[in-house]
């Protein structure tokens, strides 16, 4: 079986992200938290946000922003959706932040180790997300408190109980599902590569590494093979009009938090998590909603991750 070229790519990053993990830990290499933080906010800016930002580009091609009318409709919901999840997160931090960890569950879950679907992508995020809470519980709890209070403690807890009966459900799956064996290896072993990068990087690293290593270019690769070549440079023009209008957001909301009496560490966390859960709800209210049903009407096919 010959590797997808996003399923290289992610190897490709896999690899090298444990190889240089390793290097570090057996070096006793640590970065410093304010270097980590400036890595996370450039990698988002760069790789993680283009992939939402095609979301534009999917409606129009989808027909729901195919006149301007329809356009300003898509835009403001999408914008307003983002100010909610903004301003619920002011007023109730905890119930925000465990939202967001329950809709990531789904939208970062791989389906593709057993059926039914759901199952598969509830278990897989769980998982996915559940690792850093493993392996370093004290570090995530700490960026926990400083997004939505001491309330929070309880969601790691959470997420560290799930953890388990998930990774035993992956497993337990594929093995029952050996008869397809070379379809289920590649993401099991993926799995089992990212609970190790886990224990190896801080959960910042550990984050870049899958959000803006993994999931970001599955899904902009599955973007461009909707797109004909020559509608390539519309997608590409509008992807990045909309990440740097985020950008400048973001930025925008850090130097308002700074002002407003927050340390730099804290504040950029807040931007980044914050900022992503913000733009996640719409994302995957359009990504794992609206547009699966209109694509399957077009081309039969059923998802864009």
């Amino acid at each position: 079986m010959v590797a997808a070229p996003t399923e290289r790519w992610s190897w490709g990053c896999l690899i090298a992200a444990l190889c240089l993990a390793a290097w570090g830990g057996l070096g006793g290499v640590q970065i410093p938290s304010q270097i980590q933080l400036a890595l996370a906010g450039g990698a988002v800016a760069l790789a993680g946000l283009p992939h939402g930002a095609a979301d534009g580009w999917l409606a129009l091609q989808g027909g729901i922003a195919a006149t301007r009318p329809r356009a300003v409709c898509f835009f403001a919901g999408y914008l307003g959706l983002a100010v909610l999840v903004v301003v619920g997160w002011n007023a109730l931090p905890v119930i925000c932040l465990g939202v967001f960890l329950a809709i990531s569950v789904w939208h970062f879950g791989d389906g593709r180790i057993m059926q039914p679907l759901a199952l598969a992508r509830i278990a897989s995020g769980l998982v996915v997300l559940g690792a850093p809470v493993v392996m370093s519980g004290t570090e995530v709890t700490q960026i926990y408190q400083v997004l939505s209070g001491p309330g929070a403690m309880v969601l790691a807890k959470a997420q560290w109980l799930l953890f388990w009966p998930a990774c035993m459900v992956v497993v337990v799956a594929a093995f029952i599902r050996s008869a397809q064996w070379r379809t289920i290896a590649p993401p099991l072993l993926e799995h089992v590569a990212l609970v190790g990068l886990a224990g190896l990087l801080s959960p910042l690293m550990y984050f870049v590494v899958f959000f803006c290593g993994i999931h970001s270019p599955r899904h902009m690769s599955a973007v461009l093979q909707l797109a004909r070549t020559g509608a390539r440079r519309l997608l590409w023009g509008s992807v990045w009009a909309l990440t740097l209008i985020s950008i400048a957001a973001g930025g925008l909301v850090f130097l308002w938090l700074i002002r407003s009496g927050q340390p730099p560490e804290a504040a950029a966390q807040r931007v980044i998590f914050i900022g992503l859960a913000a733009l996640t709800l719409p994302h995957m209210v359009w990504v794992d909603g609206l547009y699966p049903w209109m694509r399957r009407r077009v081309t039969g096919a059923t998802s864009l991750s």
